[in-house]
């Protein structure tokens, strides 16, 4: 019996947003140069060193403008000068911004591979940020200036530029000098990103795909109505209808693409995957031949049957010329948010084996050649794995090597060598996340500034484009269009909301509202006054709807381990799992709700489990009291007693009950805590002894021990 072949199609996903305000100035921030330095450049070059193997990269096109316009254009962001800068050279404000943000990287993997870096972020932890910037003298800033730049150079770069090495050995004392030989090479590397991915897919070892230009949410930009189908009940905006533009989003991204390659892409990963009838339609009047989405909206498409109709590719009966691919959530989750916290082996292996599983299920009677699709962040995930990810990556790459029946392959290629697809009579509206809009939609702010964007939509649709012969006015006319597109991006309305925040949150916003006010000023016109406040004060605003509450009173729970009974649990703290990481969402949900209180005696968990915590997985609750932590395994099933993990730890528990949910009652006095101030609460989630995930992902949740009940409010 012959091997069940199996094409694995890896499409890893590079993007950033723009991050000027128009096409002038200094970008606002550094994510395109720094990327550019360790994932873009080490993705590339750990392919070349594999000649082997196959994959796709794909490209938003707001990236690759601002690549070519940082090496071609000589824009710089505004990190870079702060970076060269001299101590005299600094104000106040500038000595706080380099010490509040020149740590923006993993510390576990990126700070602390650097003595001195660990030091000095030990020194801002230790006596605070504006302690530092006030005390810190030259040798501590120009440290702190060069290594910063130094921890963002990826593995390739310290294989191809023995200086980069020699300054990770020397670690500290650095002069201006090497700060700007350091910034030069900066400079030299990021020249070398698109002509290597060029090479590559010259050579026919990858396949190079788009993302619409300025990665727009394309079917709401079409409609903000489509909206509905997913979530009927969900707020939408005033109705939003521009279909012209995403059309446009669409067609400049393919012509610059072809600019700068040299041959013009065939598919398309659709911002955020996202896709409706109505988008296809555009694809498909644009010669694209393939797009790709997640198997939710495959799910919510037809009658879904798993091994039957995932490892194919489909067809729209309306846009039959577009094949549609659509991804295993579950396995592309994986790489960007467990492998990281496995062994490269391990990691590997299990990959491996998932997908000689999907191989052996995959039905062959209507699909002689199946495939599994891994789409992903390729840039975000690798400064959680060791090394950035390049022990992860070498062994997966080559145990599919030596594999006798997966074959790494692209979309292109599995189409042209005979794949069937199957046919669509209808498709889902929605997008890669949770298979509707909700992350950029439907929210009081994501709302609001849907609205501030269809307003200027349909004011610039009412100024005719200018003559030719006019050049200034015409110029000015394109340069607001653009600004247009620019705002029309899917990441301002990611960090609007309650889903996703990071400390760049007011600059996001601030990004694009000017964005709006260039439409407006460009062709002479004033902008509207709301578009000079931010669009999260007031009511609505982000603060309204916290994925973390904190407690606001004692409670006393029945353990019963079913979800019912709020006042049960009125006036505890609560923690909605949003996704692993800022920039990242998560579609595996192992865990959707924690709830967490106290009294003078007892501190009680709930633990409501998501709809991903299958059989062989489980929890491990921590609790956290000074120097000591109490563990608590957490199975998912009606026999599992929750138990200490450690045989020498006293069981706090009291009482405990599972039935719906995992409900627990600790004993104060058994952990140890009496004497402690603060509790830490954690959950890891383990797939045997390999840890996958921590919940929350960055800190532990703290509950007060010390509050009175008369400190408690309501």
């Amino acid at each position: 019996m012959s091997s069940p072949a199996l094409d694995v199609l890896f499409i890893w996903h590079m993007h950033q947003p723009y991050y000027g305000v128009g096409d002038e100035g200094d970008f606002e921030l550094p994510w395109v140069r720094l990327h550019a330095l360790k994932s873009y450049f080490d993705m590339a070059w750990l392919m070349a060193e594999n000649p082997q193997m196959r994959a796709t990269f794909n490209f938003s096109g707001s990236l690759l403008l601002q690549l070519q316009e940082w090496v071609e254009g000589g824009r710089r962001d505004r990190w870079w000068h702060l970076s060269r800068a001299s101590l005299e050279e600094l104000s106040a404000s500038d000595r706080l911004a380099i010490v509040h943000h020149f740590f923006s990287l993993n510390h576990p993997h990126g700070v602390r591979s650097l003595p001195r870096y660990a030091e000095l972020l030990d020194a801002r932890q230790e006596r605070g940020e504006e302690v530092c910037a006030r005390e810190w003298g030259p040798g501590e800033f120009g440290d702190l200036q060069m290594l910063f730049n130094l921890a963002w150079c990826g593995f390739a770069a310290q294989e191809e530029y023995p200086q980069l090495r020699a300054w990770r050995d020397q670690g500290r004392d650095f002069s201006r000098e090497d700060r700007q030989a350091l910034l030069d090479l900066h400079l030299e590397i990021m020249a070398r990103v698109l002509p290597l991915y060029r090479d590559l897919w010259e050579r026919g070892q990858i396949e190079v795909s788009l993302t619409p230009m300025f990665h727009p949410i394309v079917p709401l930009l079409i409609d903000t109505d489509a909206a509905l189908r997913a979530t009927p009940d969900r707020p939408t905006p005033p109705r939003l209808q521009a279909p012209d533009d995403a059309r446009r989003h669409i067609q400049e991204a393919l012509a610059y693409a072809e600019a700068i390659f040299g041959r013009r892409p065939s598919g398309m990963w659709p911002s955020e995957g996202s896709v409706s009838p109505e988008a296809v339609a555009l694809f498909e009047e644009a010669g694209v031949r393939w797009i790709a989405s997640d198997e939710a909206i495959l799910n919510g498409s037809c009658d879904f049957e798993r091994d039957r109709d995932l490892w194919r590719s489909w067809r729209l009966n309306q846009a039959p010329n577009v094949a549609l691919f659509f991804r295993d959530h579950g396995l592309s989750d994986r790489l960007g948010f467990s492998y990281a916290h496995m062994s490269a082996d391990d990691a590997a292996n299990d990959l491996i084996g998932a997908l000689e599983g999907i191989a052996r299920a995959a039905h062959r009677d209507e699909n002689p050649r199946p495939m599994a699709a891994i789409i992903l962040d390729g840039e975000n995930p690798w400064e959680h794995y060791p090394d950035d990810g390049r022990p992860f990556l070498q062994a997966l790459y080559d145990r599919l090597r030596e594999h006798a029946f997966l074959t790494p392959s692209t979309p292109d290629d599995h189409l042209r060598q005979g794949a069937r697809s199957g046919q669509l009579e209808r498709l889902h509206s929605g997008s890669w996340i949770l298979g509707n809009y909700q992350i950029w939609i439907g929210h009081p702010e994501t709302n609001l500034a849907w609205e501030l964007l269809g307003n200027a939509t349909r004011w610039f649709e009412g100024q005719p484009q200018p003559d030719a012969e006019d050049a200034q006015a015409l110029k000015s006319w394109r340069r607001a269009h653009q600004a247009l597109m620019m705002a029309q991006g899917s990441d301002w309305f990611w960090w609007y909301g309650d889903d996703f925040s990071s400390e760049q949150d007011a600059l996001f916003d601030s990004i694009f509202r000017a964005l709006l006010r260039h439409v407006y000023t460009l062709l002479g016109e004033e902008p509207p006054s709301r578009l000079h406040h931010p669009l999260n004060e007031g009511e609505g605003g982000k603060a309204a709807v916290a994925a973390h509450r904190a407690p606001t009173h004692p409670i006393h729970p029945r353990i019963d381990g079913r979800r019912g009974g709020f006042f049960d649990w009125e006036g505890a703290g609560s923690y909605l799992p949003r996704s692993g990481y800022g920039a990242m969402f998560e579609t595996t949900r192992y865990v959707d709700q924690i709830l967490y209180g106290l009294n003078a005696e007892q501190i009680f968990v709930r633990v409501d489990p998501g709809p991903d915590l299958r059989d062989h997985l489980h929890l491990e609750l921590r609790l956290t009291c000074g120097q000591t932590t109490s563990t608590i395994a957490l199975h998912p099933d009606f026999h599992g007693q929750p138990r200490a993990q450690s045989p020498l730890a006293t069981t706090p528990l009291t009482d405990w009950a599972y039935a719906q949910c995992w409900e627990l009652a600790l004993s104060r006095k058994a952990l140890n805590c009496s004497a402690a101030q603060k509790i830490d609460l954690r959950i890891a989630v383990f797939d045997g002894s390999h840890e996958l995930r921590l919940i929350p992902a960055e800190h532990p949740l703290k509950m007060d021990l010390s509050a009175s009940p008369d400190d408690w409010f309501v």
